[in-house]
């Protein structure tokens, strides 16, 4: 969700992004189109920032990790400062960072809902798998979000970019992982052109 209204993206590369993530405490795993183009090998376009996801319970984990970052949950186009005793708003699904105060973000973290061993997808909380099978390690050791469950968050708008992406990385999904994303687009996003295609 990167906005030039909210200030400048300087977005860390995903090997820089794993360096200081190590050690953080908690899962997380590389998302959005960088964690396409891990999934088919290459940059296949520009990409104005970086996600990471992170269990919701993890954020402590990532403060306390990140002392001295500066930490603003977005949402609804409004970026509110985070500190620990303040936690987050509980709608807030995303949070920047920048390592310097009025410096560019970095990265954008987003909050997850876990709910025991299964991840839930916070638009339509009855799809839900299990946290391992969410994630894969790429041949850099970087943790990446499994691509049919990249897709389908891009599945809901019907931006350029993300039919662009999806274009890319569908027919490289295994079977079974098409099939995943087909399901769970038809419950969560009816709507959805890719229907037609996908």
């Amino acid at each position: 969700m990167a906005s030039d209204d909210l200030g400048p993206w300087d977005p860390l590369a995903a090997g820089d992004l794993a360096a200081l993530l190590d050690g953080v405490g908690t899962d997380w795993w590389l998302m959005g189109g960088v964690a396409l183009d891990r999934f088919v090998g290459r940059e296949t376009r520009a990409h104005d920032d970086v996600d990471v996801e992170i269990p919701r319970a993890g954020l402590a984990a990532v403060l306390a990790h990140l002392d001295g970052w500066e930490a603003h949950t977005a949402h609804d186009g409004v970026l509110t400062r985070l500190t620990e005793a303040v936690g987050q708003p509980p709608e807030a699904n995303g949070v920047w960072w920048r390592a310097s105060v009025g410096g560019p973000w970095r990265f954008d973290l987003k909050l997850a809902t876990v709910d025991g061993d299964a991840w839930v997808y916070r638009r339509h909380p009855a799809i839900r798998r299990p946290v391992a099978s969410v994630r894969w390690t790429d041949g850099d050791g970087v943790p990446v979000i499994a691509p049919e469950v990249q897709l389908l968050f891009k599945a809901r708008a019907d931006r350029p970019k993300d039919t662009a992406d999806a274009e890319v990385v569908v027919p490289l999904l295994a079977p079974e992982a098409r099939a995943w994303l087909v399901d769970a687009v038809r419950r969560a996003h009816p709507g959805s052109p890719w229907l037609a295609w996908l």
